[in-house]
């Protein structure tokens, strides 16, 4: 119910948060299927990993935290290539390439 009274506002006010035909949009819908899809059982599984970490391992709070800032380090690093292959090559081919990986 929330949604579509937040689609409604949105048609109606001058500066809508966003563009409401974007949320109709199909390749817009189906990207953002496919992130939660792919990124969603990757944050069940590092919440499940925090706990492992603590208690099973006996790690702190902090030692869990910096264990696991790595992957984000890596991300980091990788993103800033990948932004300059996005030049030469279609998104889609990187985003599918990437699913692919990590699959």
């Amino acid at each position: 119910m929330g949604v579509v009274i937040f689609v409604w506002l949105q048609r109606r006010v001058e500066n809508p948060l966003i563009d409401p035909e974007l949320l109709f949009d199909r390749v817009y819908i189906l990207n953002n299927l496919t992130s939660l899809v792919n990124y969603g059982p990757g944050i069940f599984t590092i919440f499940l990993l925090t706990l492992y970490l603590q208690n099973i391992r006996g790690l702190s709070p902090g030692e869990s935290g910096l264990l696991l800032c790595v992957q984000s380090i890596f991300i980091a690093i990788f993103s800033l290539s990948v932004g300059k292959l996005m030049e030469s090559m279609r998104p889609r081919h990187i985003a599918a390439l990437g699913m692919a990986l990590t699959e």
